[in-house]
């Protein structure tokens, strides 16, 4: 069975999926709400960890692939904190309490951690790691650490996502019981997520297994569609329209795959950017359109009472 293969297709799942929630709520989504912005860093984090991990499995330059490697790394710092941020932003409110004595040190460890990696990414500096190349499995991953600093990065991304689990769990213990089933819809995905994601940890310390942890990370996709269909969280219309033009991005971006060097490759990349254009300006049109709408039906609703409030 060809394993590095089938690693390959499930970062480009995870690019697919997780990129895709980004776009979707960089559209829909209103940049002022605090749980908005802290998914949106979450599902960024996913999208360019995938993104440059299946960079450093194709290359064939060994240095080339330790950089993307160690780049990629940048995603999962922002993965975690986001993760635990989102938790601690959605039980403030039930548990009425503050926790930016956990968020603010969270966060700037982690700018730490990003700077260490970039460090080693631009400068060769050799703080995360030093050198990569092929295991059991996987094309090529990182075979050699310095040691305390990559530890305390292990230690961060783990304590970070058991700690937003735990809260979650909290925060569905405090919830009403009708609320309760949202909740779920964003706790177990992400317990599957981070065993699927977390598993992949073993490969530094010589435990090898087959790569079928990485189909697990999607696991939330399906947990916030199906809150987003079920709760309707966000406008159907929009849903749909974004993903008819996120399955004709995936097709154009497999084509351009599968071309290799081919000749067919740059018409191939030509196709793909400007369905990208030309997806990105559809929806923004579309939800627009929602919007006015949307706030053309609040005006009626509310024309009478909004009447009588002036007059009187």
């Amino acid at each position: 069975m060809n394993w590095p293969l089938i690693y390959n297709i499930s970062l480009v799942l995870n690019i697919l999926s997780a990129g895709g929630i980004f776009l979707f709520l960089i559209f829909t989504a209103t940049i002022r709400d605090r749980g908005a912005r802290a998914f949106i860093l979450f599902s960024f984090g996913v999208a360019q960890w995938a993104l440059f991990f299946f960079l450093a499995q194709v290359t064939n330059d060994p240095t080339l692939a330790l950089k993307f490697f160690t780049f990629a790394k940048i995603g999962l710092v922002l993965v975690s904190s986001s993760f635990l941020d989102f938790a601690l932003i959605y039980a403030e409110p039930v548990l009425n309490r503050s926790f930016n004595w956990i968020r603010w040190p969270v966060y700037g460890l982690g700018v730490i951690l990003i700077g260490c990696f970039t460090s080693d990414t631009f400068f060769n500096t050799e703080i995360m790691f030093m050198n990569g190349g092929p295991i059991p499995y996987i094309s090529f991953w990182a075979t050699q650490t310095p040691g305390i600093i990559f530890k305390i990065y292990v230690t961060y991304f783990f304590s970070l996502f058991t700690t937003g689990i735990v809260f979650w769990m909290w925060v569905r213990q405090k919830v009403e019981k009708a609320k309760r089933l949202q909740v779920d819809y964003v706790l177990w995905p992400s317990i599957i997520a981070a065993i699927g994601g977390g598993s992949q940890y073993l490969f530094y310390y010589g435990i090898y297994f087959p790569p079928i942890g990485s189909y697990f990370i999607p696991a939330f996709v399906i947990g916030i569609f199906y809150s987003i269909t079920k709760f309707h969280l966000f406008n159907l219309k929009v849903v749909t329209a974004e993903l008819f033009i996120f399955g004709i991005w995936a097709l154009l971006g497999a084509q351009v795959f599968l071309s290799g060097g081919s000749e067919n490759l740059i018409p191939s990349v030509l196709v793909f950017v400007l369905s990208i254009v030309f997806g990105l300006f559809s929806l923004r049109s579309i939800v627009n359109e929602v919007r006015q709408k949307d706030q053309l039906a609040d005006l009626n609703l509310n024309l009478e009472a909004k009447v009588a409030e002036q007059t009187k």
